[in-house]
């Protein structure tokens, strides 16, 4: 089953990035899109894209992604999660100004978004933004809303971070 082969290689990019192994998180992410591609798949570039989103983020390379992450915000607005990536590749970048916008829509509608797959790792990258934003007025609505997942980890295949709350 190709597709159940290309999920299987997200998870070990996945793996292999928490583990510091961002080379080979690179490879498998890419057979990943490549196995999904060749399946017919219709989500292998978002998944892939999400990967590629974490692991510029680990390198430290996260401007290489820019235009791109913008462009897909605009081309998928009822995704929040680009979105939220989009405020916190801003901050990561040091483009404050432009990070506002992004983060200050989605955490003022937190509350209305589906929370699927995405929503906690979202959510955490919106704790991260704020924390970088410097902005106090939304840090309680976003502690509240990660405050019973604190103990937990956020993971929705592509990305993977610690849940905290940089907020409090």
């Amino acid at each position: 089953q190709p597709v159940v082969l290309s999920y299987q290689r997200m998870r070990e990019s996945a793996r292999a990035i928490v583990d510091g192994e961002l080379d080979v998180g690179e490879r498998l992410a890419t057979e990943c899109f490549e196995l999904g591609q060749a399946a017919g798949q219709p989500d292998a570039l978002t998944f892939y894209f999400g990967q590629l989103i974490n692991l510029r983020f680990h390198q430290g390379r996260m401007d290489e992604l820019s235009a791109i992450v913008a462009q897909e915000v605009e081309n998928n607005p009822g995704i929040p999660s680009l979105q939220a990536a989009l405020a916190i590749l801003y901050c990561e970048t040091d483009h404050l100004d432009d990070a506002r916008a992004p983060f200050t829509e989605l955490t003022d509608r937190l509350d209305d978004l589906h929370r699927d797959l995405s929503w906690l790792v979202l959510t955490v990258l919106l704790a991260d933004a704020c924390f970088q934003l410097g902005d106090a007025d939304r840090a309680p609505k976003l502690h509240a809303a990660l405050e019973p997942f604190r103990q937990q980890c956020a993971d929705n295949a592509t990305n993977w971070c610690k849940t905290w709350c940089s907020c409090a």
